[in-house]
């Protein structure tokens, strides 16, 4: 698996420079593949502040050609701010300084996106989101494959050792991948094309094994999202597409030991254990609630320390147990006036998003979005940079520039020429 690391480290590295070359500001689109990347490898060859000036670099390098993003969410710009200022005070900050990056580049990135698609037809957009998702999905493929085939398992999720493993991906780590899912399952069933339909499938089998629940729904909500929204709009093809669709499951299912593993890992996940483990979760509210309101521990406008939960919150009655919930962590963080920044943020991206959809489809992104974040928010963990990042892209699709009239989402009629930058997939 070293090896493996190692070309998958260096390929971030020379994928960096093909984007600043060839992709321009454009490069905002792979981000994802990048925060992914250094998911998978876990340790980096080389300095970890290689992959931070990179990143860095990139988002420099776009924002040179959009300095008016400022203008797209200023609530973002009040976090960057404020978290500023928070990271002056933390007495902790290189304990934290991944967490702390992945964080601060979100929130760059989220009124970066906006100003970047308003400058592209929804064709080139959702092409580059396609080739996006497929080398993400491709990558958590071959990863998965290699840590089944040579039992590279670090962290041993829910006690499972043997069979299909993931290598150093862990809980939340998987959380991208139901929203690439749904990113290429929409690209593939549009241009019908098989090899992302069948990196979509194999991908959520694959993720399906994990028995992340959150994520295992999300998959498969965007899988049925996609396919309802090509069946109304084409139902004789949805329809020869759906025949194949169940007869390679079944013999997937039949041939393979799919759903003997699923049981298998099903009884391991010890479903009980964890009921107890979400209890915790909601009782992180109150525990915030009295240390902020009742005993006055830290202040409540602006929270105990940046991304510094575990054993500080609640008098340490959960031990070491960092803070789960993306609420009360951001609470915990900075405060009430972090909270209430954080949410206005993301509603006012997904209110652009609302205003500037006129297709269908695009309200069955803005559902998809909408489920994704609600319920990421709840489970936990906003340092999740891939995820978020590739959810605002998602989101942000309506606000591309049309290149046609809406009209034509009705229609199966010829497509378009890509090149010239006229939409495809509606």
């Amino acid at each position: 698996m070293n090896i493996f690391f190692i070309i998958l480290e260096l390929f971030m590295y020379g994928f960096a420079v093909f984007l600043t070359l060839r992709k321009r500001e454009l490069a905002i689109l792979y981000l994802p593949v990048l925060f992914f990347i250094n998911t998978v490898i876990g340790e980096h060859v080389v300095s970890a502040f290689v992959y931070y000036g990179i990143i860095t670099f990139l988002l420099i390098y776009i924002i040179k050609d959009n300095t008016h993003f400022i203008k797209a969410n200023v609530f973002a710009i009040m976090l960057i701010i404020y978290f500023a200022v928070l990271m002056g005070k933390s007495s902790n900050l290189i304990k934290v300084r991944q967490e702390v990056f992945n964080v601060m580049w979100m929130f760059f990135l989220i009124p970066l996106i906006p100003m970047v698609f308003k400058k592209y037809t929804r064709e080139v957009i959702m092409k580059e989101l396609g080739i996006c998702a497929c080398i993400l999905l491709g990558i958590f493929i071959i990863n998965t494959g290699l840590s089944s085939m040579l039992n590279y398992n670090i962290h041993s999720m829910y006690g499972i050792t043997s069979g299909v493993l993931y290598g150093n991906l862990y809980a939340t780590d998987f959380n991208i991948i139901a929203v690439a899912i749904f990113l290429l399952l929409l690209r593939a069933i549009r241009t019908k094309n098989i090899l992302f339909l069948v990196v979509s499938v194999l991908a959520l089998a694959l993720i399906s094994l994990t028995l992340r629940r959150s994520v295992i729904g999300l998959s498969i909500l965007g899988a049925g999202l996609v396919v309802f929204l090509f069946f109304i709009q084409n139902i004789k093809t949805a329809m020869i597409f759906g025949i194949v669709a169940i007869v390679a499951g079944g013999l997937f299912f039949t041939k393979t030991k799919f759903l003997s593993s699923f049981n298998e890992r099903y009884e391991l996940r010890q479903l009980d254990e964890r009921a107890l483990d979400e209890e915790k979760r909601l009782y992180e509210y109150e525990l915030i609630y009295r240390d902020m309101f009742i005993h006055h521990r830290y202040s409540a406008w602006f929270g105990y320390g940046l991304l510094d939960s575990p054993g500080h919150y609640g008098d340490g009655k959960l031990y070491d147990r960092s803070l789960h919930s993306d609420m009360t962590s951001i609470a915990h963080s900075s405060g009430v006036l972090g909270l209430v920044l954080y949410l206005l943020m993301f509603a006012w991206a997904f209110i652009r998003s609302i205003r500037s959809s006129y297709l269908r489809s695009d309200n069955f992104i803005i559902f998809f979005c909408a489920v994704v974040f609600i319920t990421f928010t709840a489970t936990g963990r906003f340092t999740q940079v891939g995820c978020l990042s590739l959810l605002m892209l998602l989101l942000n699709i309506p606000l591309s520039s049309p290149a046609y009239e809406a009209a034509t989402e009705e229609s199966d009629e010829a497509q378009p020429d890509p090149d010239k930058g006229q939409l495809v997939l509606n």
